[in-house]
């Protein structure tokens, strides 16, 4: 029976060493030197060791197998039953078992498996594996247990543990499906789609007058516009416009418009708080000593007496005068 590759591996790691049971005990029955300095012994169970100039070793085993040293420390194990185990001294190895499948184990850890039917397997040491068929279809794991497909045609479908799913198609179409039932696409062209679980839906749009639409879950259509403006429609077929600088205009299915403008100092300034003006200030009234103003009574009657003498009452009632307001003039007691 053939050894295995592991088997393959532990013979050539003692032929190296000296450790060879098959060199222990055979014994050797006969040397020839060639002329280039090769040294060939014959062993009493067959096999045959030849040691070359270049200190490259060659051992033909008993069973029919080979074992090959080279001198840069590369090991190769032909088995009779056309299995080959080649180890490289940075510790890769590679394994070519006679059922046609290969083996690929670098130093670091990974290993790249061809199998017979043409698929190939290669796992990393942090646990991720690649499996590409001869159809042309690839499954992927990763280590956090995301899952990629893709098939024949190149579509590409990432499933995370979340739940969420993730599909690429080689249009450059995507649709990302979440857990609770949003749905994202986008196209090729740059538009996109959200699609709700609640039924509500908003479209994006590269190019063009409208650059978003969103429809909600009651049937109201919202359309945003590149320059700024807003376009609602209810499904009663009311339907409102906002214009860049604020001002809305209804139209009911009737044919009632109604048009709000903005603020007169624009839309920024509408919820602008202007304290009031300050009150004038209160005028003091003149205050006039009791003294004083019985005196000024008293001149006022000798002036109007001496003008009725003279004839001269009238121009001087008629007479303006210029005096501060005085306060409610209290009666002489």
């Amino acid at each position: 029976m053939a050894q295995t590759a592991e088997e393959a591996a532990g013979v050539v790691s003692d032929v190296l060493s000296g450790n060879s049971e098959t060199k222990a005990t055979a014994q050797v029955v006969q040397t020839t030197q060639l002329p280039d300095g090769t040294v060939i012994e014959g062993r009493e169970d067959g096999s045959k060791l030849a040691v070359m100039p270049d200190k490259t070793k060659v051992e033909m085993l008993a069973d029919g197998g080979k074992i090959t040293s080279l001198p840069d420390g590369t090991i190769i194990h032909s088995y009779a039953d056309k299995t080959k185990v080649t180890l490289f001294p940075d510790g890769a190895k590679k394994e070519a078992p006679a059922d046609g499948s290969k083996i690929t184990t670098l130093k670091d850890g990974t290993v790249k498996k061809t199998l017979p039917d043409g698929t190939k397997i290669t796992t990393w040491p942090n646990g991720a594996t690649k499996e590409t068929r001869p159809d042309g279809t690839k499954t992927a794991k990763m280590p956090d247990g995301t899952v990629v497909e893709t098939d024949a045609e190149g579509t590409e479908i990432t499933i995370r543990p979340d739940g969420s799913k993730v599909t690429f198609n080689k249009n450059g179409n995507k649709l990302t499906e979440l857990p609770d039932g949003t749905r994202m696409e986008s196209k090729a062209d740059g538009t996109k789609f959200t699609f709700y679980s609640d039924g509500s839906k908003v479209e994006t749009r590269p190019d063009g007058d409208v650059l978003k639409i969103t429809t909600h879950k009651d049937g109201t259509i919202t359309e945003t516009r590149r320059n700024g403006c807003k376009f609602t429609r209810w499904q009663d077929g009311t339907t409102k416009e906002t214009a860049p600088d604020g001002t809305k205009t209804t139209t009911r299915p009737d044919g009632t418009k109604t048009v709000t403008k903005a603020p007169a100092s624009g839309a920024a300034m509408a919820g602008l708080k202007v304290p009031p003006s300050p009150a004038p200030a209160k005028e003091e009234p003149v205050k006039v000593e009791p003294t004083k103003l019985g005196q000024l009574r008293r001149g006022a009657r000798d002036t109007l007496a001496k003008a009725a003498q003279n004839g001269q009452l009238e121009t001087v009632l008629n007479k303006k005068t210029k005096a501060p307001p005085v306060e409610e003039v209290r009666a002489e007691s």
